[in-house]
């Protein structure tokens, strides 16, 4: 039987993690357990039916708790979505695979949006009481519904690099007229984290890494990764610079024009999908998942272009390439497709 791990809930893009000890200190952490939803979300069938106009207090006041925990200056506000935003988000949701939709949807107890939610998107489960994910609930800002796939992912990939003495990085995930928006790759990335849900085939990740042991296990872990001091480290590295600190959160990037050449360079010979995946297994996952829904099921593009002067690199998705032809393989049993 093939073995799979997902990840916990965690931020992404632009984004601060919401640890276990944070989320146990979190006053309002009753909106993660089971008995606060009893009656709040029946189980409507659709994707669109979980769309709501506006957040509950109770989740809002969890969010901006977490925030102020992990240091985020973000203060999540709620609004009322327009009609406009109501048709993008359900015109989005159409397309998203059907059998996708069918398996997921029961697991799904809420879809909310915020503007200031200090990142693009975060899932949170809903444990019962042994501590076990049931459910979910997912959280979007409204900069999403509005910004062009373009920009957000090139946003994203630029955002660990100076941008100095000429060097550009671009990202295209659309071309001609679908204008699906960020939003779409967004989603499924979230989407990512709710296939663990009842899952038991799945290790549950947790983010301190304390069942590493069980992960490493996994036939995904084995493709890229090993355990080496109770710790994950990819198997192939990116030897990037001594001063370049490769983080995607970070307002003062420290890594050079050439350190993002080291890095595409390497992950064209590695079994990585995107370069965000190289930050933890939990990551890989997630970013393996989104990739390949949104290029080899959705039939979508992805690539990434780098140029300094003379000197050029263009990246693209990996999934028909010999590097990524094991994990392509293990993404296809898992979804079925």
């Amino acid at each position: 039987m093939i073995k799979f791990f997902l990840p916990l809930s965690i931020l992404i893009l632009f984004f601060s993690c919401s640890s276990t000890r944070q989320k146990l200190l979190n006053p309002h952490a009753y909106v993660t357990r089971l008995p606060y939803w009893a009656g709040k979300a029946p189980n409507k069938p659709g994707l669109s039916s979980k769309v709501k106009k506006e957040i509950p207090g109770d989740i809002l006041s969890y969010l901006r708790e977490n925030n102020k925990m992990g240091g985020s200056r973000e203060i999540p506000a709620p609004f009322d979505l327009t009609k406009r935003e109501f048709a993008h988000i359900h015109r989005i949701l159409g397309v998203i695979p059907s059998g996708m939709v069918k398996r997921l949807t029961p697991y799904i107890k809420g879809i909310y949006f915020v503007e200031h939610l200090g990142g693009s998107s975060f899932t949170e489960y809903i444990y019962d009481n042994q501590g076990l994910p049931l459910y979910a609930f997912l959280i979007f800002d409204r900069s999403v519904l509005k910004m062009s796939a373009n920009d957000w992912c090139s946003r994203k990939e630029q955002s660990p690099f100076q941008l100095v003495d000429g060097f550009k990085l671009s990202c295209t995930l659309e071309k001609g007229s679908t204008n699906y928006g960020s939003f779409l790759y967004i989603f499924l990335r979230e989407l990512g984290r709710v296939f663990q849900i009842n899952n038991s085939s799945f290790p549950l990740a947790l983010e301190n890494q304390s069942n590493l042991d069980a992960i490493q296990e996994t036939d995904f872990f084995k493709i890229s990764w090993k355990k080496e001091k109770d710790n994950a480290v990819l198997q192939q590295p990116v030897q990037f610079s001594s001063s370049c600190n490769f983080n995607y959160s970070s307002q003062n990037p420290s890594c050079g024009p050439q350190d993002a050449f080291i890095l595409y360079e390497t992950l064209n010979t590695s079994s990585s999908p995107t370069a965000h995946g190289i930050n933890s297994p939990w990551d890989d996952f997630m970013e393996s998942f989104a990739n390949y829904v949104y290029t080899e099921i959705m039939k979508q593009p992805f690539e990434i272009v780098l140029s300094q002067g003379d000197r050029t690199l263009s990246y693209t998705a990996c999934w028909n390439t010999p590097r990524c032809e094991t994990k392509g393989a293990l993404m296809k049993e898992l979804l079925g497709n």
